[in-house]
């Protein structure tokens, strides 16, 4: 617990940019980062990206996916000057970075990026410089939403500053002009209320390219493939294509069908895409399959969790259980435990808290469902600004949309009780984002344009809170309750 105020006791700052504002910042980098265009072998232009230099003397980096396709590749510098591609010195397909060094006449100097000497770290401002859907030297700004592990990738930072296709491979930029980063992949969730989640692999990942391949364009065509199907797996998966992240899975079971890995990727797939059924056969087969515990706790988690969403409790346990005995400090598990105490044996059993509590105090930001909990506590007893904080960070955590529902409802009510009514509302509005047929929500905005005044805005949301419950819910209380409000609207 203690962790968990430490944490939110830390105050923002405002950042001291120096000397330099972001224009200023930007005019001194954006020589250094180039239009990446790709050609096939007919000499069509088959893609476009990014890529920045790291050496005046040409050499570069890139996504390992802007150039995967190209039979040729050429870069097209701020200035309006053409550079072919002159080599392929190092790629790795996993990490999706890849080092080029640009053919130039003799004498010429690129203007090198500075590369940060520290990692950043959540909250920092950024700005990134690319070129999304091949409109040049585009500028975004934003912070560092999240640090992220990803599979393969390695260390990564989730941004906010905006990058589309076509941004893959620029330059992510702390407030002193250097580089943290590369943009390499985004995910946009139609399910999640549209929420662009945009991602740069950290550029100390590079120290991996350690080969001298030097190796021309023409024969990194024919020898850049995705030999470790993860890399491409992940990049179906983070997009939110699981129908292709199942069936890039598919192959590698057909390849290797001994091979336990595929069979928890698919299994992952199936539990975002709630196929319970599917993920549930797959997950048996890699921990049968796998003879180490690598991710094998993870396997027994996903099990945990689909018993529990069929009510299949002890099973649950059994599940959860054996995930710990393999891994005591896996918080997704304590987390998920915490869950599966509060469906089975009741709010107020012991377990709940104290398995949530083990969660945060591995990760303070591993279970939504934990810090849920705490902001209803701190709710109920009237401390709502410190409630807010909570909730906020559930939501900022919660990996399923729908799950955020009672943390926005929540939160919303707190904003009402402060009078916090534009706060209020937009929390409101977010539950029914989720949830169109939410008659609570629709209630909740009735109260606060009640409250602020506005008579008709309220009369609006209990005449459609009416609407649903009689046609959908049939809530007899929530009827009660409509009819109170709607009295005042006559």
């Amino acid at each position: 617990m203690t962790k968990i105020f430490l944490l939110l006791a830390l105050t923002a700052s405002t950042f001291i940019y120096g000397q330099k504002n972001l224009k200023a910042l930007v005019k001194e980098n954006e020589k250094s980062v180039f239009l990446v265009q790709c050609f096939d072998e007919k000499s069509q232009m088959i893609s476009t990206g990014s890529g920045f230099f790291i050496e005046n003397t040409g050499v570069a980096f890139t996504n390992v996916h802007v150039i995967r396709d190209a039979f040729k590749a050429r870069i097209k510098t701020i200035e309006g000057k053409f550079y072919e591609v002159e080599k392929i010195i190092d790629y790795n397909p996993n990490l999706d970075i890849a080092k080029i060094k640009i053919k130039a006449v003799p004498g010429t100097s690129f203007p090198a990026v500075k590369i940060a000497a520290r990692n950043a770290e959540k909250g920092d401002d950024v700005f990134a410089i690319g070129n999304p859907d091949g409109l040049e030297s585009t500028v975004s700004s934003g912070i560092i939403s999240s640090v992220r592990s990803i599979t393969n990738y390695g260390e990564c930072y989730q941004i906010t500053a905006p990058i589309s296709p076509g941004s893959s491979g620029g330059a992510l930029f702390n407030m002193n002009g250097e580089v943290i980063g590369m943009t390499t992949f985004g995910q946009i969730d139609q399910s999640r209320l549209n929420q662009n989640l945009n991602f740069a692999v950290n550029i100390k990942n590079s120290k991996y390219l350690t080969n001298n391949l030097n190796i021309s364009t023409e024969k990194a065509y024919k020898e850049i493939v995705y030999e470790d199907f993860i890399a491409a797996y992940m990049r179906a998966d983070l997009s939110g294509d699981f129908e292709r992240a199942v069936e890039i899975c598919n192959l590698q079971i057909k390849k290797s069908p001994s091979n336990w890995l595929p069979y928890h990727f698919r299994a992952s797939s199936f539990l975002r895409s709630d196929n319970y059924t599917e993920a549930e056969k797959d997950l048996i087969k890699a921990i049968q399959l796998n003879p180490s515990n690598r991710l094998k706790d993870m396997d027994y988690v996903g099990l945990g969790k689909i018993y529990r969403r069929s009510r299949m409790f002890e099973k649950s346990r059994d599940a959860y259980l054996k995930a710990i005995e393999i891994n005591n400090k896996n918080a997704t598990c304590f987390c998920n435990m915490s869950a599966l105490a509060y469906e089975w044996l009741g709010p107020e059993n012991e377990l709940v808290e104290y398995s949530y509590s083990e969660a945060l105090k591995i990760d303070p930001l591993s279970c939504a469902f934990g810090l849920k909990k705490i902001g209803e506590k701190l709710m109920n007893k009237k401390e709502y600004e410190k409630a807010i904080q909570f909730f906020t960070l559930a939501i900022e955590s919660e990996t399923e949309g729908l799950l955020s529902l009672n943390e926005y409802y929540n939160r919303g009510f707190c904003y009402l009780e402060l009078k916090q009514y534009k706060s209020a509302i937009s929390d409101f509005q977010s539950c029914l984002r989720l949830n169109k047929t939410d008659v609570g929500a629709y209630i909740a905005l009735g109260i606060t344009y009640s409250e602020m005044g506005d008579k008709m805005q309220s009369c609006i949301s209990f005449n459609k809170a009416k609407e649903i419950n009689d046609l959908v819910v049939k809530d007899r209380a929530a009827a009660e309750q409509i009819s109170g409000w709607l009295s005042q609207c006559k």
